[in-house]
């Protein structure tokens, strides 16, 4: 008989890292600000959230950031999570503000049928909450996450936020000293 935990649907976080961070110069999943790596510094927010657990798609070979989101979205059915939707957050966005997530997370708890994006000076960023019933191919698709979600019939839901790291992508060691 299964838990009766896993009966209520929640979020789940699924963290693409699997890259190997060559324009950084090493895998962004184990590059460091400060003290702490960019998964530990994602993972110590996530812990001060409500988020019912975290997959983390690393050290495997995917073709892009869509297949990394598929196979931890898989990883997580095959576990047994019964998920209402999945918090996408890149490990290349590191900074997320706690305050962000949980702003992400209650938009969608009241919106659980549409996608919820964080909005920074008018530009969505990351990371992305999505309902589980949003369905991805098993194609791979050039437009990525940005195509299924344009493809799909889902409203967005963009949160405005006073976080700029929502859209501070680091791709270079030399984008952790810039404000965006």
């Amino acid at each position: 008989m299964k838990s009766s935990i896993l009966s209520f649907k929640q979020i789940y976080a699924i963290i693409p890292a699997a890259g190997k961070g060559e324009r950084y110069g090493e895998p962004k999943v184990d590059a460091s600000i400060g003290d702490k790596t960019f998964i530990k510094q994602i993972l110590d927010t996530l812990s001060q959230t409500p988020i019912a657990g975290v997959k983390i798609v690393r050290d495997v070979e995917t073709v892009d950031m869509l297949d990394s989101i598929k196979l931890g979205i898989k990883l997580a059915h095959n576990d047994g999570w019964n998920a209402l939707g999945w918090l996408i957050w890149p490990v290349d966005h590191p900074l997320i503000s706690k305050k962000t997530v949980m702003t992400l997370l209650t938009t969608f708890y009241r919106n659980p049928d549409k996608i919820v994006n964080p909005l920074y000076n008018e530009q969505r960023g990351h990371p992305i909450v999505i309902p589980v019933d949003l369905i991805i191919p098993d194609s791979n698709l050039s437009g990525g996450l940005r195509q299924v979600i344009a493809d799909s019939a889902f409203e967005r839901i963009d949160v405005e936020v006073p976080d700029s790291a929502v859209i501070q992508n680091i791709n270079h060691y030399e984008d952790i000293l810039q404000d965006v």
